[in-house]
Order: C-alpha cells, then sequence, then structure tokens
C-alpha cells in the first residue's frame, strides 16, 4: 500500500506541475530540452517467500528532464524519477512493479536578479536541512551581505506513515557574507507528522578563507527536542606546496540525530532511542607528486559511548589520465575489538576510456575490494567484493552501452552472482 500511495502521490503532483506549465504566459521560442533516459536490466538468485530459491529479474528505468528557457521570464522545469518491474514475478520485492518521482519542480531563475524560487517536489539541502519535499522554496538577497531562504510543504520521507494528513515541512536560512573572507548561515527546520512533532533542529555552518590559502568549514546542529547536540561536522583545509593536510572532527549524537519525534525515521527508531554517540577524529593527506600521480594517507578514529572504539590507517594511491580515465587502490588497517571491525582492507579500481576505436569497446572499469579478519566469523576468515564492467558510445555519444558483472563472498552469506546490462540515451546536449 505504501508503494502504491507513493505513486499516486507522484502522478498527482505531475499532473499539477504540467497543467501549470500548460498555463505559463509568453512561452519561449528558444526552449531547450534535455533528456536521460536510463535502462538497466539485472539478474540474481535469492531465497523468496512461497517460492524457496528463485531467478529474481528486475528491470529498471530512469528517466531525466531538463526543460529550460520555457518562458521569456525565466522558468524553467527539472524532473527525475524510477521504475521497477520484476519480470520473474520472483516475491523478492514486496510488488512486482514500482516507482516513484525523486524530483519535479517548475524553477524560475532569470539573469542580473538573486530572486529564485522553486515549485514542485524538490530536495531541499542547505543549513540543517536535508529533505525531501512537495512545496515551494524561495531564495533572494536583502543586501550585498544578507541572503535569505526558506521552504514550505509537505516531507516526502514521512508519507509512508499514517498517509499525509497533518504532515508539514518548513525552515529556512539567513547567511552574511562577510566579503570575501567568510561566509555564515543560522537555519532551522520543523517538521511534523500527523500534526505532532517530527523534528525541530537549528544550526549554524561556516566557510571562513584563512590566509596562506587555508580554508575552514563545517556546520552544527542542535536538536531543541533533545535539548542536545546531534551533530557536528568540521574540516580544515591545509594545502602546503604540493600538499594538502586536511583534519576533521566528527560527532553524532543518535537521539538527536535520528529524530525520536512523533514516527521520526521510523526505520532508525532502534538507533533514535539506543542513548549512543559516535566521534571521529581524522586526517586526510596527499601528495601531487605530478598532474598524473596522487599518493595519500588517511587516519581515522572511532569513539563511541557504549561501543568498542576503533582506529583505521591507509595508504592510497590514484593514477589521473585523460578525460575520465583513473587507477588507484588504498591499503588499509582497521583495528577494534569486535571480530568484523578488525580486518585488512585492499582495494583496487580502474576506469579506462581511452581505448582505440578498433576495439569492440570504449571504456571498462574494474573494482576490486578485500577484506581479512583478523578472526574468523561464521567459519570464515575474508569477503571479496569484484565487478568488472565493459561498454561503448554509439550514435556520438547518444547511447552507451554497459555490461558488467558483479560478484562477492561475505561470512553474513555464500557467494552473490549479479549482471546488468544497462542503456543510458541523451537526446539534446549532452554535459
Amino acid at each position: 500500500m505504501t508503494a502504491v500511495a507513493d505513486s499516486l502521490s507522484s502522478r498527482r503532483l505531475c499532473c499539477v506541475l504540467l497543467a501549470i506549465l500548460l498555463f505559463l504566459p509568453s512561452v519561449s521560442v528558444a526552449l531547450t530540452a534535455k533528456v536521460e533516459l536510463e535502462t538497466i536490466l539485472r539478474g540474481f538468485e535469492r531465497d523468496v517467500p512461497v517460492k524457496g530459491s528463485s531467478q529474481v529479474l528486475p528491470g529498471y528505468g530512469y528517466l531525466k528532464l531538463d526543460l529550460k528557457d520555457i518562458t521569456s521570464n525565466g522558468v524553467s522545469f527539472h524532473g527525475y524519477g524510477w521504475g521497477r518491474y520484476d519480470a520473474a514475478d520472483s516475491n523478492y520485492y514486496d510488488s512486482q512493479s514500482e516507482g516513484e518521482l525523486l524530483y519535479g519542480y517548475l524553477e524560475y531563475k532569470k539573469k542580473f536578479s538573486t530572486l529564485r524560487a522553486r515549485l514542485g517536489r524538490m530536495h531541499i539541502y542547505e543549513g540543517v536541512a536535508n529533505e525531501a519535499l512537495d512545496g515551494l522554496w524561495l531564495a533572494g538577497s536583502v543586501s550585498p551581505q544578507i541572503s535569505l531562504s526558506g521552504y514550505a510543504g509537505q516531507p516526502v520521507g514521512l508519507s509512508s506513515t499514517d498517509d499525509r494528513s497533518g504532515d508539514s515541512l518548513f525552515g529556512g536560512r539567513v547567511a552574511y557574507h562577510g566579503s570575501d573572507k567568510f561566509d555564515i548561515g543560522l537555519s532551522a527546520k520543523f517538521s511534523n507528522n500527523d500534526g505532532n512533532t517530527a523534528d525541530r533542529m537549528i544550526g549554524t555552518d561556516l566557510i571562513y578563507y584563512l590566509p596562506k590559502d587555508m580554508t575552514l568549514f563545517g556546520f552544527s546542529k542542535f536538536n531543541t527536542d533533545e535539548s542536545s547536540f546531534a551533530e557536528h561536522s568540521w574540516e580544515l583545509r591545509i594545502p602546503f606546496e604540493e600538499w594538502d593536510f586536511k583534519p576533521y572532527i566528527q560527532y553524532y549524537d543518535y537521539d538527536g540525530y535520528f529524530g525520536t519525534g512523533d514516527k521520526a525515521r521510523l526505520p532508525f527508531s532502534n538507533l533514535a532511542n539506543s542513548g549512543e554517540s559516535l566521534g571521529i577524529l581524522g586526517l586526510y593527506t596527499f601528495w601531487r607528486k605530478s598532474e598524473e600521480l596522487n599518493l595519500g594517507a588517511k587516519l581515522k578514529a572511532y569513539s563511541y559511548d557504549d561501543n568498542d572504539s576503533s582506529q583505521y590507517i591507509a595508504a592510497v594511491v590514484d593514477f589521473l589520465g585523460d578525460e575520465r580515465t583513473q587507477s588507484g587502490g588504498e591499503l588499509g588497517y582497521m583495528r577494534g575489538e569486535a571480530a568484523n571491525n578488525d580486518y585488512l582492507l585492499l582495494r583496487l579500481y580502474t576506469y579506462q576510456d581511452q581505448i582505440p576505436e578498433k576495439y569492440w569497446v570504449a571504456f571498462v572499469s574494474a573494482d576490486l575490494v578485500y577484506a581479512l579478519y583478523d578472526q574468523e566469523i561464521n567459519n570464515k576468515s575474508s569477503s571479496l567484493f569484484l565487478s568488472l564492467g565493459a561498454g561503448k558510445h554509439f550514435w556520438n555519444d547518444a547511447l552507451d552501452l554497459k555490461l558488467s558483472a558483479d560478484y562477492s563472498v561475505d561470512p553474513f552469506y555464500t557467494s552473490d552472482l549479479r549482471g546488468t546490462l544497462s542503456a543510458t540515451y541523451f537526446f539534446g546536449r549532452r554535459n
């Protein structure tokens, strides 16, 4: 029923937006359209209810649509959605077919104006907000130093709980721009589920440009219901000749971060009432030895209130080629008390898209992740993930075809083999 309700909600929203489009005045003759359609066919085997071991053959479709210059007043439309159909009708999914509109909104943005507006389904990612919303978003500047933004509507994430009646989400952010030295923002977010409190969050974010090209940036969030900070995330970037140093600190209070309001974040309800907190202290540094080669190191320490602490150290290497060609690897060690938190990690990857035209494929990719555990878990001491893929461009890069296979084996299950065939179509100018 949840999938059906979400699908009906998405269709209603699409109909409303299309109706607005039809009645917009001053339709522009300079309308530009860009359409991206991706189809993916997968195959794997799973134990499913009633049938037992069964083949699962899901087909996915992803549609992205951008219509710019719909009117001479700076109106555009942006939409993205997906659908899935299990050709084997395997009972692996709750429903044989399912789909969702991820975003679909009208946007107003005009040259020489700071006013921006969006109407429809969108993702709000600013200040303390990281939410999907059906509603209205407005932003603009009131002076060269001060800008405002605000949003209001219904939260998409709470629609699966007792329908959408009584659900609401609203908030905003005010920012002060201190010349070219810093930007600081204050923001708030309030959401209700069936008329009851779901989330109350306030916070601040900052980016500060220091001497010697150093930059400090991050944010802090405070949960007013819990009267405690939900999250801190701060990073300092320090360039020095060919080196870059990035020390950072993060903190999460599970009760405040996941929310303990009425039916807020149901999938994480156990974490939201656990009383646990996590602190992370890390450093990432890399050396730009040349334009083609980066060498780096990672240091990371995890500290919990109730669970065991752990530390991670790794060496990283990246080879950068033309266009998107890239290869590299990571060798790391995680030290912890729990069996699944004490292991040696190896990752190798490559993506090559400069293959001569005489070969059938235009690009290949490979990714390998291997973990060797210090203690056996379910009578296994290692895990492996291997992915291989190859593809080709057709019709002046208007069509990409890619065939890939993924194999994995893990202490928590036997082995898994997946095959994937994807086709991506580009209509209009490709980025």
